[in-house]
């Protein structure tokens, strides 16, 4: 049955890439709703070409819905209620949830009715998937070698399947087949430091061959089903390109272009498929989001794509870069924090509240989350950029998401975080993550005195040199 499986799921995918892409359609209505309850929604469709995230924001009447192009069968969320809602999708597919807000307190999506196309997956997917995610997490051994830590991940997959199968014993194939891909890609996921912290080259090297080993099954397309894999094959694609001599040296002597064209080299030579074509995609945009000039050599790489709608989205992302603009989106509350006295504007557009209190002036703009450890590390080198960058007309702006205001107002406390301090409610961290494309935290960008992004995958305070570089020159506009 596994194998009957996989050769469907592989024929729908060849149809559709040859063919087009289409559109998977989310609709939704709240019933009993009250003042306080949530009306934003988070949809994360999760092509892995195209993985930027929508709000959708719940009318007058309670109803919302949202649509985008998707390639694959696969997972999608949706995030609501400080929760992940997992949907089965194919192309083509229209969903339909219906929130009841009178019970948004009860447990198991008590709250939740899932209708339409595959409904019946997506309810079995969601319940198991948030039952799974509470299983303990396998602490492993990176000191061990490749065989060794292999037969530990065996064992911890197995530990999952056995859970599953006391979780739901006829489950339905489908999903049996997504859930073994989803599990193994979720661990997958837990142990890429083995190789990613590699102290050597030849290390490195050496560490790769865990992924290589059958257990992983890289290179098969029917695994884009998972939203785990396209992570995997992000890995994997940095670690090819670390192991090639001529990429780093490109990379350490500061050429980009040849960089960039190395990355295509290296990564084609792999059998062709869509897996082979998101490791060039991701290599490729990674590097575009960071030397935006690269998009004027991007014909140099087409040929090297197996798919043309997966170079297309690789183009998309070169206009995004050297365009970065962004829609208008008012906010209800932008809570605004200084001398411990907490004041608020509605109504308004973030980047234009900034813009109009800093005429003339760039923004460093960071954006955390008060329970992401990187996010935190990071504020301790801010004092030493701030004091760096004190010539420059340029503002720093720390604007706290996804958190709660009690934890808000504990970090400032105890950090004195220098700058401006501003924090949103779970709503209106949801419609600005949506407005800038943030997918997860710290996130650090460039803001113009219009209150345009300028660039939105800005150094690190870390990166202090590259920082300093960045605002110079913009500074000079």
């Amino acid at each position: 049955m596994k194998i009957l499986l996989t050769t469907i799921g592989l024929s729908i995918y060849m149809q559709l890439a040859v063919a087009q892409t289409k559109k998977v359609t989310i609709t939704g209505k709240i019933t009993n709703p009250e003042q306080t309850t949530p009306r934003v929604f988070a949809i994360n469709f999760l092509n892995p070409f195209d993985n930027e995230r929508i709000s959708a924001v719940a009318g007058a009447d309670q109803q919302f819905s949202a649509e985008k192009e998707m390639l694959f069968a696969q997972n999608m969320t949706v995030y609501y209620n400080d929760q992940f809602i997992n949907l089965y999708v194919i192309p083509g597919d229209s969903v339909h949830l219906v929130i009841d807000a009178s019970k948004l307190q009860q447990e198991k999506f008590a709250w939740l009715k899932i209708t339409g196309d595959h409904a019946q997956e997506s309810n079995q997917l969601n319940l198991l998937r948030s039952q799974l995610a509470n299983l303990p997490y396998h602490a492993y051994d990176f000191s061990v070698t490749v065989p060794k830590l292999l037969e530990s991940i065996r064992e911890d997959y197995q530990r999952y399947i056995d859970t599953l199968e006391q979780l739901q014993p006829l489950l339905n194939p489908t999903l049996k087949a997504f859930f073994e891909k989803d599990i193994r890609y979720g661990i997958a996921n837990q142990v890429t430091d083995y190789v990613d912290k590699s102290s050597s080259a030849n290390e490195l090297k050496a560490r790769m061959a865990l992924f290589q080993d059958p257990f992983f099954d890289l290179g098969r397309d029917d695994n884009f089903v998972t939203m785990m894999y396209p992570y995997q094959l992000a890995y994997e694609s940095s670690w090819r390109l670390r192991a090639d001599s001529s990429y780093v040296k490109y990379i350490s002597d500061g050429r980009s272009l040849e960089a960039f064209i190395r990355s295509a080299q290296v990564l084609a030579i792999l059998p062709p498929s869509a897996s082979t074509d998101y490791m060039l995609y991701s290599a490729l945009s990674s590097q575009l989001k960071k030397h935006p000039q690269l998009a004027a050599h991007l014909s140099e790489v087409e040929r090297y794509f197996q798919n043309p709608i997966h170079y297309q989205y690789l183009k998309k992302v070169a206009m995004k870069v050297n365009d970065p603009s962004t829609r208008k989106v008012n906010l209800g509350k932008i809570y605004h924090s200084e001398n411990s006295i907490v004041s608020f504007d509605t109504k308004t557009d973030f980047l234009d509240l900034l813009a109009k209190k800093h005429p003339g002036k760039i923004i460093y703009l960071d954006v955390y989350a008060t329970w992401c450890a990187p996010c935190l590390q990071e504020f301790q080198f801010a004092p030493a950029l701030h004091k760096r960058l004190k010539d420059l007309p340029i503002v720093f702006v720390n604007v706290c998401l996804q958190s709660t205001q009690p934890n808000w107002n504990k970090l400032l406390k105890e950090r004195k975080l220098q700058g401006e301090n501003y924090f949103l409610d779970a709503d209106d961290s949801k419609l600005l993550m949506s407005k800038l494309n943030i997918g997860g935290f710290p996130n650090y960008m460039f803001i113009g005195s219009d209150g345009k992004v300028i660039n939105r995958n800005a150094p690190r305070p870390s990166e202090a040199e590259r920082v300093e570089a960045q605002a110079r020159t913009l500074s000079k506009r």
